[in-house]
């Protein structure tokens, strides 16, 4: 039985490298006792033919391999992690390389502290023309604001996802099912950092990148992380699993934001009738006639959804021009009273010299 079981999601990314460079960085740890799960998500670009080759020469990669694309990391993966045996589960993703120390790193920082469900170090971001380092202390108050946790540079014990349940497979959380389930686990679990750089991460200079082209609602997404979850997202569940059912606390609006998600996720896996019903099943009647039967949908309707679609962006272009707007008047109010602030300084310096010089003169 090995130590490790590592999971890599896939989808396309052998025509660029890509993928074998993140799957040999796996294979060339100086930690040998691992397995490794390459789950392909339906790859159009000759992916298969790579994993297999490479899964014919090493027999601890194993192929997991969907013939549709469903576009959810968190669902796929749990497939696959049903077929894993190791004790801690390592994540590596089709766009970035690991160190080759990364599992013996992080695996004697767990094994010297055997009450921490998770380990993580660092990873170099890539940003196309700059990089950055993501990867700090742990600080739960600070994980509630923001990420500081990269997800290839993490190792948790398998007795974590019994407790916890396995990742959130939401179309709502798809950009961040990761974040969301960092908060999950440090709800009952120690989590160690190790202050080390031990993959790096080629995401954010890659335009197609989940990060990069999924729209998040924030607000949307915080509130439905509120939400318990633990026992619906139990591996053992996971046949029962709805990642496109809307929650019943929704308003309006947020019914519309769902369903904007719903509809961009489905046209990114050319699942086009679906994209056009499920906006169809969501969206309040008042909208488009929700509800509708979309079963033999017509040019009506087809209309109608990419209508209300373009409205959407156009909405979401203004608010991030308004965001944008407010920023930069914030900024400007800030640089204008922090001038301000140091012209008084220099004033009240000078004033103190001008008193120094006619106090020498005076004595």
């Amino acid at each position: 039985m090995p130590l490790v079981s590592v999971l890599l999601p896939t989808y396309s990314r052998n025509a660029s490298g890509y993928l074998r460079d993140a799957i040999m960085s796996v294979l060339e740890q100086d930690m040998p006792d691992f397995e490794l799960f390459v789950v392909d998500d339906g790859s159009v670009d000759d992916s298969a033919s790579t994993i297999s080759d490479i899964a014919a020469k090493d027999s601890r990669v194993r192929h997991v391999r969907f013939e549709e694309n469903i576009g959810l990391p968190a669902f796929t993966c749990g497939f696959a992690f049903r077929q894993t045996s190791g004790e801690f589960i390592a994540w590596q993703f089709d766009d970035c390389v690991w160190k080759p120390d990364l599992l013996s790193s992080l695996i004697e920082v767990a094994k010297c502290n055997p009450d921490a469900g998770m380990v993580y170090a660092q990873a170099q971001m890539n940003l196309g023309d700059s990089s950055s380092i993501l990867g700090e202390v742990f600080d739960r108050e600070t994980l509630l604001q923001r990420n500081i946790i990269p997800n290839c540079s993490t190792l948790i014990r398998r007795s974590v996802f019994l407790k916890t349940g396995w990742f959130d497979p939401s179309v709502l959380l798809k950009r961040v099912c990761d974040y969301d389930m960092w908060v999950r686990i440090s709800q009952g679990f120690e989590l160690l950092f190790l202050e080390k750089v031990l993959a790096v991460e080629n995401g954010m200079s890659l335009p197609d990148s989940l990060g990069n082209s999924v729209t998040l609602y924030a607000s949307l997404a915080k509130k439905y992380q509120e939400c318990n979850r633990t026992s619906y997202l139990q591996i053992q569940n996971i046949d029962n699993w709805d990642p496109y059912k809307a929650s019943e606390w929704m308003d309006e609006l947020e019914k519309e934001q769902f369903a904007q998600i719903l509809f961009e996720h489905f046209l990114r896996i050319k699942k086009y009738k679906k994209a056009v019903s499920m906006v169809c099943e969501t969206l309040p009647a008042k909208f488009i006639g929700g509800g509708v039967d979309v079963t033999g949908y017509g040019p009506d309707i087809l209309q109608e959804v990419f209508v209300w679609y373009i409205g959407r962006l156009n909405e979401g272009k203004q608010r991030r021009e308004t965001e944008l707007c407010e920023y930069i008047s914030n900024q400007a109010n800030y640089i204008e009273n922090q001038q301000s602030y140091i012209d008084r300084q220099h004033k009240m310096i000078s004033d103190l010299q001008l008193k120094a010089s006619e106090d020498d003169a005076q004595g």
